[in-house]
């Protein structure tokens, strides 16, 4: 009886210990990569673009049907989203050769791993390769650059130059030359420039694949040369002026009370009189003699329209067309300068006086948008007087008049500024309105 039970116990005892060794196999077998492949599949004769992208996948299985975890590695590019999954996804980098690069998956599971390779077949960019020349000869309006085109890509170059534009990074539809084709070096000549203003530059060259750009460069153009001095106008008055382009402005609104001939502009505080009135006429700002100073007169239409003049000589009262000339020299183009209304984006700062609340009159009020007066104009915000007398806009709007022609019998452009805009507006306004006057050289 007791002979049977001991063997029982052996028996028992022998298979268990069989199925723990076996066990004890699997554990410390690593995982078994079955295969490496990529979409699409690459050879020596079918190579991946250069920066496209391709997705790698491996198939493994663990001995011990232990959980799998995964990882990757390459020699150059980089992985797209995330790299612990059995499949990625590579980009691979620019070359201007053909290349080959190595992808590495590791395959875990959790005390062994276990690698397999492939390898990814990279063709040269197919658009061309082209550097960014610095920029030299710098003026206030023109430059020179270039750059040079390394690789021609899949074809041949057809145009090469540099784009251009104060905004980071500029294309082809920014502003560009064309400056000859094929490989090499070239040279740029950079013009329509504004003075003082920061552009960004890159080399680009254009094949059957497309345009290839160089890397970004930057530059300055030269300041403005800001030509100064004064005039005196027939009442004796003595106003400050300055060089903006081609053209000589007072920086300082109108203050005579006589026309270059000696007669007088009447002065009229009456507000039935002045809306009656058809004739040249001048007013203070609310009648006030204070505002002469520091803003000039308020006259309507017809005394800057008036043959007898009311600029000093050699001076006149600037017509639409010498307002649109001041304009597209800002940055304005010649279509937003015929516009009506507001016009540009940040011509109007360039003309306002900097002079903001807390600073005492004359000034704009708080936000004075956009105001760098980088043109040295210095525009302050004198007001108006309406046909019918009232006043109003001190501190928030200038506008200024300008001399034939007029828009109609009744009406005449003016150009307006605002406190809370960078533009510069240009509208039709009764002449018999009270406006600033500026004078410009002959």
């Amino acid at each position: 009886m007791n002979y049977y039970k001991i063997i029982f116990v052996v028996i028992a005892f022998t298979l268990i210990s069989c199925d723990s060794v076996l066990d004890s196999e699997k554990e410390f077998n690593p995982p078994v990569i079955n295969r490496i492949e990529s979409n699409p599949a690459t050879s020596p004769t079918n190579r991946l673009p250069c920066s496209d992208t391709v997705r790698i996948i491996v198939d493994a299985t663990s001995p011990g049907k232990s959980k799998l975890y995964y990882s990757w590695n390459a020699d150059d590019g980089y992985f797209y989203g995330d790299t612990d999954k059995p499949s990625v996804e590579w980009i691979a980098p620019v070359s201007e050769a053909d290349a080959e690069y190595e992808i590495t998956a590791i395959v875990s599971d959790g005390a062994l791993d276990s690698r397999g390779t492939i390898t990814i077949f990279v063709g040269r960019t197919g658009i061309p390769v082209v550097e960014t020349a610095e920029i030299t000869e710098i003026t206030q309006n023109t430059a020179t650059g270039g750059g040079e085109v390394i690789d021609c890509g899949i074809s041949t170059v057809t145009v090469r130059g540099v784009v251009w534009s104060t905004s980071e990074n500029p294309i082809l539809d920014d502003n560009k030359t064309s400056d000859g084709s094929g490989t090499g070096p070239f040279t740029s000549t950079i013009t329509g420039l504004q003075p003082e203003t920061t552009y960004y530059v890159r080399a680009y060259a254009t094949n059957s694949a497309g345009t290839g750009y160089g890397d970004q460069v930057k530059f300055t153009t030269e300041q403005r040369d800001h030509s100064t001095g004064t005039v005196i106008d027939i009442d004796g008055n003595v106003y400050k002026f300055i060089t903006i382009g081609d053209q000589l402005w007072m920086m300082e609104n109108l203050r005579t009370t006589r026309y270059r001939n000696g007669d007088v502009i009447p002065h009229i505080t009456e507000d039935t009189e002045w809306h009656n009135l058809y004739t040249g006429a001048w007013a203070y700002y609310e009648n006030d003699p204070a505002n002469d100073d520091t803003y000039g007169k308020l006259y309507n239409w017809y005394a800057v329209a008036d043959q007898r003049e009311i600029c000093p000589p050699g001076w006149h009262v600037p017509s639409d067309d010498e307002w649109k000339q001041l304009e597209t020299y800002l940055g304005l183009s010649q279509q937003g300068a015929d516009e009506e209304g507001s016009r540009g984006t940040n011509e109007g700062g360039k003309i306002k006086s900097t002079r903001t609340v807390p600073d005492p009159h004359p000034r704009w009020n708080s936000p004075n948008t956009g105001a760098t007066n980088e043109s040295g104009f210095s525009a302050l915000p004198g007001g108006y007087r309406s046909l019918n007398g009232d006043f109003g806009g001190k501190g928030n709007n200038a506008y200024f008049w300008p001399s034939l022609p007029g828009f109609s019998k009744m009406f005449s452009w003016n150009r307006q500024l605002s406190f809370n805009e960078s533009v510069i507006s240009r509208n039709r306004f009764d002449k018999r309105s009270g406006f600033s006057v500026r004078c410009v050289r002959n």
